[in-house]
């Protein structure tokens, strides 16, 4: 069960990248109960999923042990590429989420 949640919540997350690369208005899956979620991990999973999360209305933070990925994140810099990556990260900041 724990991994069809995992699977799905994977699968939400890159509707939401790919409707964005599309200029869709993802605004339609804003989440109804907004939570607060911690990320563990700045990579292609924990940073797409907390962006991907953060679009949604959810309140994320993203945590990382190497400091360089934190302070490049927090200039604005992404450390991996993803389509439409950086717009929405800067985008939540700016919502502050």
């Amino acid at each position: 069960m724990k991994f069809q949640t995992i699977l799905n919540s994977s699968i939400f997350i890159h509707l939401i990248f790919i409707t964005y690369a599309q200029g869709i208005n993802y605004e339609k899956f804003q989440a109804t109960n907004p939570q607060h979620v911690t990320i563990i991990g700045t990579g292609y999973v924990g940073l797409i999923s907390g962006a991907g999360l953060a679009a949604c209305g959810h309140q994320v933070v993203c945590v990382d042990i190497i400091e360089e990925k934190v302070q490049k994140l927090r200039q604005g810099i992404m450390p991996i590429y993803e389509p439409g990556l950086q717009d929405i990260v800067l985008e939540q900041v700016k919502a502050g989420r």
